[in-house]
């Protein structure tokens, strides 16, 4: 298995098992989700007491209100080759190799598509706000689909959820893997070529077509990155670093994590 994909996996149960922890010292009635607890490439999302989990096809939910004892709720059949889960609020955003899916939970045991925009055929990570979705598909994708040698970032209107659309789709001169989002800041990873920060008002202006970053994390190699309060989690090939981004224009490297 690929270095990052281990890592991020062992780093993404980590992300939920805090997220099982934290959330037991939270407001039940507070619909909050773990977003920034787990990356844009996780598989599973807590959302108040329920897990939510992809696999192939399927959404998988379970009660976790007891979290010694967790219970299967029930199994929603998505489409095929779904990859990727992001919660936010009453919201699930759920990445394929053709779509993103948004799915409302208001019922938490049973989950509601409300719409699904569809894109070239790529693997998919998604993250969202209230207002705007983001979306990368690259053509080194592991998914063995993109043949049309297009790499994207897709900016998604999502503060009307009856009317979901592409907003914007910036060509890239890379191939874009994860991203995170935090306040009006966007990550972008981009693999051996590290990370590029983004500012969203700009980004989700439809009169904007300039794509410059801010700032760059370079000599990292960024698969994936978890972002929690002031800090960033970069999973990568060599492993899992720690950052400090109080300060976006000082981002400060605090400890790494080498599989090796």
């Amino acid at each position: 298995m690929h270095t990052a994909v281990k890592v991020f996996l062992f780093i993404s149960l980590i992300a939920i098992l805090f997220s099982c922890e934290e959330g037991s010292m939270v407001d039940t009635d507070t619909k909050t989700a773990g977003s920034g607890k787990g990356g844009s490439m996780a598989r599973m999302t807590i959302v108040n007491n329920y897990l939510y989990a992809v696999d192939g096809s399927n959404l998988k939910v379970f009660d976790i209100s007891k979290p010694q004892k967790p219970v299967f709720s029930k199994d929603v059949e998505i489409g095929r080759s779904i990859e990727t889960i992001f919660g936010l609020k009453n919201h699930l955003y759920i990445g394929s190799t053709n779509a993103v899916y948004i799915y409302n939970i208001d019922d938490p045991t049973n989950p509601q598509e409300v719409t699904m925009i569809q894109h070239l055929l790529s693997c998919d990570p998604v993250v969202a706000n209230d207002t705007v979705a983001f979306s990368t598909i690259r053509t080194t994708s592991s998914c063995r689909w993109n043949t049309s040698s297009v790499n994207e970032l897709l900016i998604l209107d999502v503060s009307n959820m009856s009317n979901v659309y592409t907003q914007h789709a910036y060509q890239l001169d890379f191939s874009p893997f994860g991203l995170g989002l935090k306040d009006t800041t966007l990550f972008l990873c981009k693999g051996s070529e590290g990370i590029d920060l983004y500012d969203i008002r700009n980004l989700a202006d439809p009169l904007n077509n300039q794509l410059v970053p801010f700032n760059q994390l370079n000599n990292v190699d960024a698969f994936d990155v978890i972002i929690h309060d002031d800090f960033l989690m970069v999973v990568g090939e060599n492993g899992l670093i720690m950052y400090d981004i109080t300060d976006l224009m000082n981002i400060q490297k605090l400890s790494e994590i080498n599989p090796d």
